[in-house]
């Protein structure tokens, strides 16, 4: 700072005006610089700054639902498919898991994808399949559902127990339960063909 400042004040500039323009200018400039150095060398040392996590935008949705963060990240490190989770409306959490592990939802926002597609069937359609998984079907139909439409996880998730009562209380033992955690359990349709 004090050689930019004797550099500054070495520069040859006709009207004094425009030379204390400058150096109010440029002194502004070097104090942003300065307080942005402080302020970040602080943030590192606390830790609470450049976390990984917030960087990859998980600490929203696994402080709004805890688990989360594991859940995707798990999700992210295994073969891409599609994902069924509860499809309840738009501008919340709906189809967070697929959405930030980087699978296709099976459906997402629907009034997005009915005002996007003009998909107004096909909506109505997977949502009735979403339903009859987490609802009415046995296992066994839930996974044929799930082959049949090429979707490769279902989530139960917070979400979906909020979606579904009773939904704990449904057997999907015929699926392959491939992570679990406190707030989430993925489940894989495995088929009985293979």
């Amino acid at each position: 700072l004090v050689r930019l400042w004797r550099f500054v004040g070495g520069v040859s500039i006709r009207s004094p005006r425009m030379g204390l323009l400058v150096k109010g200018i440029l002194g502004v400039a070097a104090l942003l610089m300065l307080g942005f150095f402080v302020h970040s060398v602080k943030l590192r040392q606390s830790g609470d700054g450049f976390s990984f996590s917030r960087l990859e935008g998980l600490d929203a949705v696994d402080k709004e639902l805890p688990g989360a963060r594991e859940t995707i990240r798990f999700l992210r490190m295994q073969a891409p498919g599609a994902v069924i989770e509860a499809s309840e409306g738009a501008y919340d959490w709906t189809a967070h898991i697929a959405t930030l592990s980087g699978n296709p939802a099976f459906l997402g926002w629907e009034n997005h994808v009915n005002v996007y597609r003009n998909a107004y069937d096909e909506t109505a359609r997977r949502k009735g399949i979403i339903n009859s998984i987490y609802r009415t079907a046995t296992c066994e139909t839930s996974m044929l559902l799930m082959l049949n439409e090429n979707v490769r996880y279902l989530v139960v998730g917070p979400k979906e127990r909020q979606a579904y009562e009773g939904l704990e209380q449904r057997d999907f033992g015929c699926m392959e339960a491939m992570f679990s955690n406190s707030n989430y359990r993925i489940l894989v349709a495995i088929s009985p063909w293979k």
